[in-house]
């Protein structure tokens, strides 16, 4: 799903490169497209479809991100200042252990069920400098319409990066009922399967495009990260 998750992947690919957070904060969570394989596990019949909502111009939302192994603690405010069929343009403000803001307009494809994103321009709102992150072929999400069941798996190169990129995308449940402290959603679970044998556990609003609360866990299965809705 093209939301709050989708914006966080290119955060993270920001702060690997400029602001230097760690192997822990770089994007080897749930961003992944070259060979994107749409298939099912479903005896070959997708069931218990939804049809996705689509960000908007004026949306704006908070989450904090707890690195468990750092003890840090991010909290990201998103607003959405446009977005087309070619471009979106969004500013981010980042705040607590690391701050910083910034301004991002991202080239975009949208066809059939997904988003790609081919290439992000991001301006530093503080420093004025700017940079290009090329995502060759793309970076795949959800934008239309989730089934349960449905896999695609991703795998990209940055230019800023010196290795690809890679996972593999599972959506678990429709309209699953999630609590957080802002409150209860219901939501998209989406199990994401990382290269290195992390994974994600992704819970997406079913009603608006943001992202409820997301737990990243390592190989051995232990809880290392979460993201959370804090307001919108």
């Amino acid at each position: 799903m093209f939301n709050q998750r989708f914006i966080l992947i290119n955060l993270a690919v920001f702060l690997f490169i400029f602001i230097g957070c760690g192997s822990d904060s770089s994007p080897t969570k749930e961003e992944r497209p070259l060979k994107q394989n749409i298939k099912n596990t479903h005896n070959n019949t997708l069931k218990e479809c939804i049809n996705l909502p689509k960000i908007d111009t004026g949306d704006s939302y908070t989450v904090r991100i707890k690195d468990l192994k750092s003890k840090q603690t991010i909290t990201v405010e998103t607003s959405i200042v446009d977005i087309n069929a070619t471009e979106l343009t969004y500013e981010i403000t980042l705040s607590g252990d690391i701050s910083g803001m910034q301004r991002s307009v991202d080239s975009i494809s949208i066809h059939d069920d997904f988003i790609d994103t081919l290439k992000v321009n991001t301006t530093d709102m503080f420093t004025n400098s700017k940079s290009t992150h090329v995502y060759s072929p793309y970076l795949r999400n959800l934008y239309n319409k989730a089934c349960v069941g449905m896999v695609w798996t991703n795998n990209y190169n940055v230019n800023m990066l010196t290795t690809p990129i890679k996972y593999t995308s599972t959506v678990e449940a429709i309209n699953e009922s999630k609590h957080i402290a802002l409150g209860t959603y219901s939501t998209v679970k989406i199990k994401v399967e990382n290269e290195d044998g992390s994974t994600d556990i992704i819970w997406e609003d079913v009603n608006e495009a943001k992202t409820v609360l997301s737990e990243k866990y390592d190989s051995s299965g232990n809880l290392v990260e979460t993201q959370e809705l804090i307001s919108e």
